[in-house]
Formats: C-alpha cells, sequence, structure tokens
C-alpha cells in the first residue's frame, strides 16, 4: 500500500488489478488446455494406444507360431502359443474400428474363437468394409487404415491355420504374415498399454475444463466493476450506493493481514473490499477507517500505535496472526 499525499483527488476510485485480471485469463486459457488436452487424450490418443498395443501383441504371438516354421524348429504349432494368438486377436478385434466386426467379438464375449471361426468372421467383415469405403470414395479415411490392418490379421490367420504345404515346405502365406509382423512390431512394439490411472488422470484435466469459462467471466465481470468515494462520503458499490450516513461501520480485523476489509451498512448488509484484487482500493478504505475509526487508522490504511505513530505493516500482521490464534 502506498502511502497517501496531503491534497486527496476527489472521488477516489478502485478498478481491478492488471496482474488480478491477468492470471484469470492465464488460468482460464490453462483450465481450457488442459480440458481440451484431457477430452483428446481419453477420447482419441488412449484409445489409440490401445488398439496400437493390442495390434503389436498380435504381431508378437503370431511370430511364435510361425518363426518355428519358418527355421525348421517345429513343424506343428505349439497349443499354447495357438491360444495366446487366439486371445491377442480376438482382444485386438474387440478395438478396432468397425463396428460389425466389434458387435461380433461382444457376442462371444467370455468364449473362445477357433481360428476358423475368426478367420471366416474377418473375411466377411473386411469385404462389408471394403464395400462401405468404396461407397465413400475416401482412400485416406481411418476405416481404410482399419481395413488393411484386419487384411494382415487375416492373411496371420491363415499362415497360423495351415502353416505348411503337404510336402512339409512353409506355405506362401507364413514367410509375408512374418513380414507383416515385423512391420507391425517396428511401429508398435515398444508401446504399453494404457493404465487405468491413465484414463482416471484424463478426468482430472477434463474437469479444469468448466472453470475456464468461470474465470474468463469472473475477469469480463472485473473489468466493468469501479468503487468510488465521493467527498460527502457516498460510496459507489456494485452491490450499490450507500450515502454517508448508512454507512455504520468498517470492520479492519483482517486488512493488515490480507488487505481485506468489509464496509457495514446500518441494516448490517456487509460487503467485502479486497485490495489484493481492486487497485487503488485502499485509499477508500483508508478513508471509511480514518471516519469511523480515526484514533486507530490513518488515512491512508495504517494502524496507529499507542503512541499515535503508524505501526509496522508486518509486526502488526503478525500481532493479528497471534491474536487469532
Amino acid at each position: 500500500m502506498t502511502t497517501m499525499t496531503e491534497s486527496i483527488a476527489w472521488p477516489l476510485t478502485a478498478r481491478v488489478a492488471k496482474g488480478q485480471l491477468f492470471r484469470s485469463i492465464l488460468i482460464a486459457v490453462i483450465c481450457l488446455v488442459f480440458g481440451v488436452w484431457g477430452i483428446y487424450d481419453y477420447t482419441v490418443a488412449l484409445p489409440q494406444q490401445a488398439r496400437d498395443w493390442h495390434r503389436a501383441e498380435v504381431a508378437r504371438t503370431c511370430n511364435r507360431i510361425i518363426e518355428p516354421v519358418l527355421n525348421g524348429s517345429g513343424t506343428t504349432p505349439d497349443q499354447d502359443a495357438v491360444k495366446a494368438f487366439l486371445t491377442a486377436v480376438q482382444a485386438d478385434l474387440s478395438v478396432e474400428d468397425q463396428a460389425t466386426l466389434r458387435a461380433a467379438i461382444e457376442a462371444k464375449a467370455g468364449q473362445p474363437m477357433t481360428l476358423t471361426e475368426l478367420q471366416r468372421l474377418l473375411m466377411e467383415s473386411v469385404v462389408l468394409d471394403t464395400q462401405e469405403m468404396n461407397a465413400a470414395h475416401d482412400a485416406d479415411s481411418a476405416r481404410t487404415q482399419t481395413n488393411q490392418w484386419l487384411i494382415t490379421v487375416n492373411l496371420m490367420l491363415r499362415a497360423a491355420l495351415s502353416p505348411l504345404n503337404l510336402d512339409g515346405t512353409p506355405h506362401e502365406s507364413v514367410p509375408a504374415a512374418h513380414k507383416l509382423a515385423g512391420e507391425a512390431l517396428k511401429a508398435w512394439g515398444d508401446l504399453q498399454p494404457p493404465s487405468k490411472f491413465d484414463l482416471q488422470m484424463q478426468w482430472v484435466f477434463i474437469l479444469c475444463l468448466p472453470f475456464a469459462p468461470w474465470y474468463a467471466w469472473s475477469a469480463m465481470k472485473w473489468t466493468k466493476v469501479t468503487y468510488q468515494l465521493d467527498e460527502d462520503g457516498r460510496l459507489h458499490m456494485p452491490e450499490g450506493v450507500w450515502p454517508k450516513d448508512d454507512i455504520a461501520d468498517i470492520d479492519m480485523n483482517r486488512w493488515m493481514a490480507k488487505s481485506k476489509a468489509w464496509v457495514e451498512h446500518v441494516d448490517g448488509t456487509r460487503v467485502l473490499l479486497d485490495d489484493y484484487v481492486f487497485k487503488g482500493l485502499w485509499k477508500i478504505v483508508g478513508q471509511l477507517a480514518l471516519t469511523h475509526h480515526p484514533d486507530a487508522w490513518t488515512a491512508d490504511a495504517k494502524p496507529v500505535t499507542a503512541d499515535g505513530d503508524r505501526a509496522d505493516s508486518k509486526a502488526v500482521a503478525e500481532s493479528d496472526e497471534t491474536e487469532k490464534d
């Protein structure tokens, strides 16, 4: 608070401090960014991460079946590897962007499917999706990418179902599936599945979003607020205009500690005067305090000690806190 000069320029006015206005706008922008970020991660980024991780799992489990065939170390697929592959494929198809396929997988929830059932279901879905894709004439859509991956999975299923020809050599689908599995692992092999914490954390960000318009509205509202004290003692506030005779008192108990005072109407109404938010409000508070408590406060809103001198602000604030405790 600044020391008031002997000459007073009436009327005394106070408007929102630029720092407070800047903070409100900054908080509104931060809340907006966090909220949009949370929505994007929750609806796009994390589902995509989960989908890509499932695709990598399909590629990994497929390799466990076909690599022994390629290197000649096995002629019969390991049943544990087949089960792992089936589980990975079923989990992947349940998150792919293909409504018909997801519905069919969900209908089989909890029921393991065979390689043949998965291949038949996948081929039907790929054909359906291709027809929709051609009708849309959109070769770069996400649906196209999903369809390409489904074709890859279908090839992997074919390789896992019949990895060997009648003469014991690897079926032509095996090296092709191995190549595609390698490309999938190169693209997504380092990904980890999103945890429950990741999804829950996005809700923390999303819940910031409602605060953005609230802080923006507060900033706009404060720009229109003006406090004014006329020379005749009339006080102008957002709550109304109080003539001098209607002002019963001003509560200065928290002024030195918090820069807050409460002006009181004769009908008992109390209005907060916050010098932290409104620049120059200390001048109005000082005049009101001098009027109602001339022995305790000066015109520049400083307390008066027993010997009539101004008390040190920090010392008074500490004394106030001690009395409160």
